[in-house]
């Protein structure tokens, strides 16, 4: 029997649109100061918190326990539940702004980005609610998620009060002292792999590779990251398997499905 794919909730949208919460987001100096603080002493790696909304204004920024990486952070539902607990009762429905940085990437949403977002909308009993992206460039990518078929572009602005150099010093020092606290970077081991490269020149001995500790993650060739479905079914990356020729990757797809944590030799 054909199975029908769920698409209400993107219909009564359609046709019964609500009006977004969030057009335009303004930050004050202060909770923009801290964002950037936050993307700039975490150095190479990405970080993830969320924001206070008041009246259509972004008046503060804050971190949770995570583990960050060079290409993906990972909070647990923990980390949020004890975040959301110490919040105090009178903010209760202010922290609403996910955001998270993208080093010196581009800040458009990846495919885990957009599951993230999804998985938020359901946590959040499906209300919308806003999301940024940002690099340290300061390229941000703003929208309000408002269900699984549908998001608007929301304008960002810095307002205009001024920010005093002991305030900066102030914001610095707790946002360093936040990073200490909630943030573990995650772990990378080194590990010899003798191998066939996969354009079948002569064989390489005792090859060294940076991998990752959380192998479900990175590409077991190179130890780029995954970046989709796809790539992780293969566990290979899309230039990996692009570089092997159609019996090869038979038989890798076969080595895969057989026997868990191994890998292809020509």
């Amino acid at each position: 029997m054909y199975k029908v794919e769920e698409c209400f909730e993107y219909l009564k949208e359609l046709f019964f649109p609500t009006q977004p919460i969030y057009k335009e987001l303004q930050f004050t100096q202060k909770a923009y100061a801290k964002l950037m603080c936050y993307i700039n002493l975490i150095g190479d790696y990405e970080i993830t918190g969320f924001g206070r909304v008041v009246d259509n204004q972004v008046v503060d920024v804050k971190i949770l326990k995570q583990e960050v990486k060079s290409a993906k952070v990972d909070c647990d539902v923990d980390a949020m539940n004890e975040f959301l607990m110490a919040i105090p009762a009178e903010q209760t429905g202010q922290w609403v702004l996910d955001w998270h940085s993208h080093v010196d990437m581009a800040a458009s949403p990846s495919g885990t980005d957009k599951d993230n977002y999804e998985e938020q909308w359901e946590a959040r009993l499906k209300n919308q609610f806003p999301y940024l992206i940002i690099n340290k460039k300061q390229q941000y990518y703003a929208r309000c998620y408002i269900n699984k078929g549908r998001e608007t572009e929301i304008k960002i602005s810095l307002a205009q009060e001024g920010l005093t150099q002991e305030e900066l010093q102030e914001l610095y020092a707790e946002c360093k002292a936040d990073i200490e606290k909630y943030c573990t970077k995650f772990e990378y081991v080194t590990y010899t792999n003798n191998y066939y490269g996969w354009n079948n020149k002569k064989k390489e001995e005792e090859k060294e590779v940076v991998r990752s500790t959380d192998v479900d993650d990175y590409c077991f060739s190179c130890g780029h990251y995954l970046r989709n479905s796809d790539e992780y079914d293969r566990h290979l990356c899309n230039r990996c398997w692009n570089k092997m020729s159609a019996s090869e990757q038979q038989q890798w797809m076969y080595a895969v499905v057989e026997e868990e944590d191994c890998y292809y030799r020509a």
